[in-house]
Order: C-alpha cells, then sequence, then structure tokens
C-alpha cells in the first residue's frame, strides 16, 4: 500500500522525488518522505502540496496517515523533548485544536484544562 501511495504522490508535477520507508518485521506503520521541488519552480505551496497528498491517502479505508511539514527552522521529527501530535478525520478541528494549545502559556500545560 506504501509503494502504491507513493507512486501517487511522485505524479505530482511539484514533487521532486518520493522515498517510501516501509519498517521490517511486524509493523502497523511507514513513513513516506517527500520532496519538493524549489519554492521558485513550482506553481504550489507546500500547503497545497499537503493537501493533495491528504486526498490521495484519504481514498485509502482504514488509513490514518498525518502530514508533518518541516520547520524552517530546522529540526527532526523528535527536536521537542515533548511532541503532541492532533490527529482526527475533520483536518479544520484538528488545526483548530492544535492552534489553541500551542497559544496557550506553557504555566497552563502544567495545570490540566478543566474544559
Amino acid at each position: 500500500m506504501a509503494t502504491e501511495i507513493a507512486d501517487k504522490i511522485k505524479q505530482i508535477p511539484e514533487v521532486e522525488f518520493v522515498n517510501p520507508f516501509i519498517h521490517e518485521g511486524l509493523s502497523s506503520h511507514n513513513h513516506i518522505y517527500v520532496r519538493l521541488v524549489d519554492v521558485s519552480k513550482r506553481d504550489l505551496t507546500n500547503l497545497e502540496v499537503a493537501a493533495r497528498i491528504r486526498k490521495i491517502t484519504g481514498e485509502y479505508q482504514n488509513l490514518r496517515s498525518k502530514i508533518i511539514i518541516p520547520s524552517a527552522l530546522g529540526g527532526g521529527e523528535t527536536y521537542f523533548p515533548i511532541r503532541a501530535l492532533i490527529l482526527g478525520p475533520d483536518f479544520q478541528k484538528a488545526a483548530e485544536v492544535s492552534t489553541k494549545t500551542a497559544t496557550r502559556s506553557p504555566v497552563a500545560w502544567l495545570v490540566p484544562d478543566s474544559r
């Protein structure tokens, strides 16, 4: 399934290359690394390409996917001491909850939210 999805992602004109990483053994997940062509040579933003990839992964039943766009400041998937993932079937709602969480005072994180 991962290579099939990767092949579909390769068809997006703004994609330079795709590298699916499939874990060996009994694993329920894999990674698909996607590199975009230089921003000066493409018509879509990285967010628009991400939306196209979400449409592709949305074609598969029983598949949960997430798209991580690297920070312009650098770092990898685990560059924060605490990494929270907000996932759900409604992208807009997940974005709303993520924004609300990110704007909370760090001191407020120490006290459970009563809502």
